[in-house]
């Protein structure tokens, strides 16, 4: 069976590099791997990427724009996702979110934004900013160890249901909404 790592994001100049270097290498190191680019520059990035490396133009796939519910369903299929950041993982990257919301083993880098909830949540693989070979090895470890990979996936989904689901932002909203301003009566 083929096994599948699924890049999604922005595709923009500063994580190319890092992405480029950290793809190839799991390509390479893992002949059974598809890889999956989401979002609508994942065509051109294929692109780029098959000018330089032809013999992966049958492990790429790139569908271009999709909806969310598409792009969830392309997430759950995914056996890692590979979500390097210049600036380490934070929750404000929705995309790591999504991953998370998903269930998916993730690995993702530690940089000068990363929070500490992901160090201790231990819900996401993390390497240092810049080491395309340790991505790529983590990536690679997690496609041959199913039950680390399982793992992390139940990880990810429990500290997104945990921390970020909509019904734990909502209860925090109204939470918030009921206490009285400082000073007032209740």
């Amino acid at each position: 069976d083929p096994q599948i790592v699924t890049y999604f994001g922005t595709y923009g100049e500063y994580i190319v590099p890092m992405l480029t270097d950290s793809a190839l290498r799991v390509l390479d190191a893992n002949p059974r791997t598809t890889l999956v680019l989401l979002g609508e520059g994942g065509p051109k990035f294929r692109e780029r990427l098959l000018a330089g490396r032809p013999e992966h133009g049958t492990s790429i796939a790139a569908p271009g724009y999709l909806d969310s519910e598409a792009v969830s369903l392309h997430l759950q299929a995914s056996d890692v996702a590979l979500l390097p950041f210049i600036d380490g993982a934070s929750t404000r990257r929705t995309t790591l979110m999504a991953a998370l919301s998903n269930g998916v083993a993730t690995v993702t880098t530690i940089g000068q934004f990363t929070e500490p909830l992901w160090v201790e949540a231990e819900a996401v693989e993390l390497a240092p900013v810049g080491d395309a070979e340790g991505i790529a090895s983590r990536v690679t470890a997690l496609l041959n160890d199913d039950v680390r990979r399982q793992q992390l996936s139940a990880r990810a989904r429990a500290l997104y249901d945990e921390r970020f689901a909509v019904e734990r932002t909502l209860g925090a909203l109204v939470g918030a909404s009921v206490v009285a301003p400082a000073g007032a009566s209740a």
